[in-house]
């Protein structure tokens, strides 16, 4: 390939725009380095009215592909990116995360990425809908946005219902309980008034296993939440015409609630167990009044009419 000189490209008015054009040089998915042809509109004619005008601003739009420390980028199509992604960045997570993120991400024809998720109205039909014990598990998610696995693997001793509130401390996946996904994943969701009162009518008629898990099968064994999506949340979905989606759509439901909410993103993060460390912010445990009242709210949102108190229905 020739060596790289400096370059003062073509500038052309196409139609009301001015265009410019100019060569770059690009990494290619084998490691290999080629020159293409680049393209890019700088500005209107009411931007620059004459050429002079224009070819100013094209030339700082050239500073970088001529500066001295310039160095070619790779490039890549979306399907070489998302193979790599997978390989490189999805395999290092815990399995429980590469199943997640498997059934959640779609890749249509166009190659956008699209995130499956509920709105408000949709989880409440859903919630409304299920029998037990999967009322009190979609009611669990929509409420909390803790992730599936979490949910399967509540103890009933974290059940905290005096207090309000329920504590996370632990993950089902694929019928073994592990630890939760980060040292964030430690966390107490506050909950509102009316789950707690369908908590406590849960409970009454509840089948100790010997796990003590809140929700379990016939054999005492956690719940494997990808059998419940296929085999109790597909059907239902398909039943209330609602579109195909998986767990991490109620939890991608709950966070956006909050957004609309303004709630404050110290609450966000830690009832959703997110560890981020471009966050400054620190976070802890403690049962907060931001909590309660988001907690409050969703029960005013997702509670069916005759749970509501006389006034508010």
């Amino acid at each position: 390939m020739a060596r790289r000189r400096f370059q003062h490209g073509h500038l052309r008015p196409r139609g009301n725009k001015w265009v410019g054009m100019w060569r770059e040089d690009v990494v290619l998915p084998d490691g290999t380095v080629q020159r293409v042809r680049k393209s890019e509109i700088i500005g209107t004619r009411q931007d620059y009215k004459t050429k002079c005008l224009a070819k100013r601003a094209f030339v700082d739009r050239l500073k970088e592909v001529n500066s001295l420390a310039y160095k070619p980028r790779p490039t890549a199509t979306f399907a070489d990116f998302a193979a790599r992604w997978q390989r490189d960045v999805l395999s290092q997570h815990k399995r429980s995360t590469q199943s997640a993120e498997r059934s959640r991400i779609v890749l249509p024809d166009a190659g956008l990425v699209q995130e499956a998720w509920l709105t408000l109205d949709e989880m409440k039909l859903t919630i409304d809908a299920a029998p037990e014990p999967y009322k009190t598990y979609y009611w669990i998610l929509a409420e909390t946005g803790i992730r599936c696995g979490e949910a399967c693997g509540l103890p009933t001793k974290n059940l905290l219902l005096d207090l309000g509130a329920i504590k996370v401390t632990q993950k089902v996946w694929h019928g073994q309980i592990e630890t939760v996904k980060s040292k964030k994943g430690n966390r107490i969701c506050e909950i509102s008034p009316q789950l707690v009162e369908h908590l406590r009518g849960y409970m009454r008629t509840w089948r100790p296993n010997r796990l003590g898990l809140v929700f379990a099968t016939k054999n005492g064994t956690p719940w494997d939440a990808d059998v419940v999506r296929k085999r109790k949340l597909y059907p239902l979905l398909k039943k209330l015409n609602i579109r195909k989606c998986g767990f991490h759509a109620f939890r991608h439901g709950n966070e956006t609630v909050m957004d609309g909410e303004n709630v404050p993103m110290a609450t966000r993060v830690n009832r959703l167990g997110h560890s981020d460390p471009r966050m400054t912010m620190r976070y802890t445990h403690a049962i907060s009044e931001d909590g309660r009242r988001i907690a409050a709210r969703f029960g005013e949102l997702l509670a069916p009419p005759e749970m509501m108190p006389a006034g508010n229905a």
